[in-house]
């Protein structure tokens, strides 16, 4: 090897160990610094941190209200209503949430499906370094169609309490369990082809999970992804599967997670 060659070689080892040394200490700043947290409200007003809201869940041109075959109705639809959020820091990281809507379903010209619907969430959560936290209360009032089997709009109300825990385990691990417990209650004289559906749809469900999570880049990044494995839920789960309410947010992080679902 000529001294020209060699010299160039050892240009090139030298500039990969200065690459190499920045991305680790780039990296090793990724853990350290935080960003700084954002205020958990649009206006501040004494202890609490207020957040109003309007939301607009549908507007459009319904072409079968009363999803019959035969004579169908088209009628102009709109839903939708205010909301407020509201957080109370209790004491360093634990919080104290309140959400709240109110909607109204609108129907220009079918008088008789007109409804007033709500919904409302309260939450205590600890939210520190490695431990996450927290139980909550959820109260929905609903007025839809319950599925194909059942083509008709029904009222019913929706009752769910759930605690979940989260704790990560150094930088990279974490593990979480969450148990929840819900009651459907349809309201009373509702038919559909003579069935009393408040006696044959009314019910209550348990469930819970468990995960186990491994992160592929260290905590701290914004762009963080889910790979998430789950195990098939038990049948008694799936029959009773629900979405989950909105307040309970999603972790979007990289990460690979197992879990068992159960149910009754």
């Amino acid at each position: 090897m000529t001294p020209t060659i060699r010299g160039i070689a050892r240009s090139r080892v030298v500039a990969a160990a200065g690459v190499l040394s920045f991305l680790a200490a780039t990296g090793t700043a990724q853990d350290i610094v935080r960003e700084p947290a954002a205020a958990p409200g649009l206006l501040h007003v004494g202890p609490f941190y207020v957040t109003p809201s309007f939301r607009i869940s549908s507007l459009g041109l319904d072409t079968n209200v009363f999803y019959t075959s035969t004579d169908r109705r088209t009628d102009f639809i709109a839903h939708g209503g205010p909301g407020l959020e509201m957080v109370v820091p209790v004491h360093g990281a634990l919080t104290l949430r309140a959400d709240g809507t109110l909607g109204y379903l609108y129907y220009a010209r079918t008088k008789s499906q007109r409804r007033l619907t709500g919904a409302g969430l309260g939450r205590l959560a600890y939210e520190g370094d490695r431990l996450h936290t927290g139980a909550q209360y959820s109260y929905t009032r609903s007025y839809g169609r319950l599925g194909f089997e059942v083509d008709r709009r029904v009222e019913q109300e929706q009752q769910q309490a759930q605690a979940d825990l989260r704790y990560a385990i150094g930088s990279r691990f974490a593990i979480g369990v969450r148990g929840a417990a819900a009651r459907h209650d349809i309201d009373a004289g509702q038919e559909f082809f003579g069935a009393d559906l408040r006696r044959n749809l009314t019910r209550d469900a348990y469930g819970g999970a468990a995960n186990l999570s491994y992160a592929l880049t260290p905590r701290g990044g914004a762009d963080r992804l889910l790979l998430r494995r789950r195990c098939r839920p038990l049948p008694s789960a799936r029959r009773r599967a629900r979405p989950d309410r909105k307040g309970l947010r999603d972790e979007r992080r990289r990460a690979f997670t197992v879990s068992r679902h159960a149910g009754s």
